[in-house]
């Protein structure tokens, strides 16, 4: 289905500049807002905690991150330059998932 059954805005202190990211879920609902933590002393590195009850025995979750473009970083090139960027997911009572972009893999 092209409309998820359930979708929220990501607060301000994750958002792209210039528009508006949102998480989708299709086949369940989320049961709050977002919740943002920060996890280390570094202003990006954040942690988004949502709460989903299934509705169906398959849930697609969808959501993504911006990098940053050159201009963003001009002395490394790159928001990855240094440091790999990733997001985990993790299901109750199960291991986490991790996603991630190994660093200087986005360059000029």
């Amino acid at each position: 289905r092209e409309r998820p059954d359930s979708q929220v805005p990501l607060p301000d202190a994750v958002q792209a500049a210039g528009g508006t990211a949102y998480v989708s879920a299709w086949g369940g609902t989320f049961q709050q807002a977002p919740e943002v933590s920060p996890t280390s002393s570094c202003t990006g590195d954040q942690r988004v905690d949502l709460r989903v009850l299934a509705g169906s025995s398959t849930v697609y979750i969808e959501w993504g991150g911006h990098l940053a473009s050159a201009a963003d970083w001009p002395e490394n090139g790159a928001a990855s330059a240094r440091a790999p960027f990733g997001m985990s997911a993790v299901l109750q009572g199960t291991l986490a998932i991790r996603l991630q972009v190994l660093p200087n893999t986005i360059s000029r």
